[in-house]
């Protein structure tokens, strides 16, 4: 601006102390006039008592922390985004390694959500060769045709008697371009669906042979605690089985004198029954 006025550099010197105030003014008066007789030493003198350039850490922040604003197209936002990444760079270029890598991950990161994001999120999926320039392109044509499509809406809706041949053919393209965009998200879906599937299924496989194995796996054989039945327990001595006859028969009122009740009579035979017991002495 100085330039364009026309001053010398003494002059340009002059109008910018005289319109300096306070403590940048007396500042500028405790320097040796030699070093002050241009306006570009004045403005360095300013810049290293004043300016605080950022650390090359506050750099490093402003690209990673570069988002789309609400109301910033894409041509600015990508305009905003190379101009933080060359600040840094220019600080810190030995630490900084794959410009394109770090530029299109930062492009896709900043970018709002919307049909824009997905589709060009879509197409780098396809060609993992895109380069930042190209996505940057891509990402302009994509806002474009959806700024023409919202246009085309708009004037439907306004207009709808009356449609130019552009009109149908610009609602055509639009049309076109949501089918297209909501094929690519069925397909992308259906992908993931299948590979979470092919995921569970190798789980499940997994669980079922590990239940196998143990299901098949050699058991311990099972020990009573109590002894069997026919071991006699220590210190007791076991008998030797005798036979106990039981005599079975019918019961009749004594006719006689002298008979006994439950007398066995003569007419029905006695069978002997035949047990086993046995005795334990301790």
């Amino acid at each position: 601006m100085l330039r364009a006025q026309g001053l010398s550099p003494q002059q340009q010197a002059d109008f910018i102390t005289g319109a300096l105030e306070g403590e940048p003014k007396r500042e500028l008066q405790l320097i040796n006039p030699r070093d002050k007789d241009t306006g570009k030493k004045v403005l360095e003198i300013l810049q290293t008592l004043y300016a605080k350039p950022p650390t090359r850490t506050q750099l490093r922040a402003s690209f990673f922390n570069c988002r789309q604003k609400l109301e910033e197209n894409i041509g600015s936002f990508i305009l905003r985004l190379r101009e933080l990444f060359s600040r840094w760079r220019e600080q810190d270029e030995a630490g900084v390694d794959g410009d394109e890598d770090l530029l299109l991950d930062q492009l896709m990161v900043g970018l709002q959500p919307g049909p824009v994001k997905q589709e060009l999120s879509r197409q780098l999926r396809r060609r993992e060769s895109m380069t930042f320039s190209e996505a940057c392109q891509e990402a302009r044509a994509l806002a474009q045709e959806l700024q023409d499509g919202d246009v085309v809406l708009s004037q439907r809706v306004a207009a709808p008697t009356s449609k130019s041949p552009d009109t149908r053919m610009n609602e055509k393209q639009s049309v076109q371009m949501q089918a297209k965009y909501q094929a690519g998200v069925m397909e992308d879906m259906k992908k993931e669906l299948m590979e979470q599937m092919k995921v569970l299924a190798v789980d499940l496989m997994a669980e079922m042979r590990a239940q196998m194995a143990l299901k098949d796996a050699p058991t311990a054989p099972r020990t009573d605690c109590f002894p069997a039945p026919t071991q006699a327990p220590r210190g007791k001595r076991q008998r030797p089985d005798r036979m106990v006859i039981q005599a079975a028969g019918f019961l009749i009122p004594p006719t006689i004198e002298g008979q006994l009740v439950g007398a066995v009579t003569q007419e029905e035979p006695v069978t002997p029954v035949v047990t086993q017991s046995t005795s334990t002495l301790v």
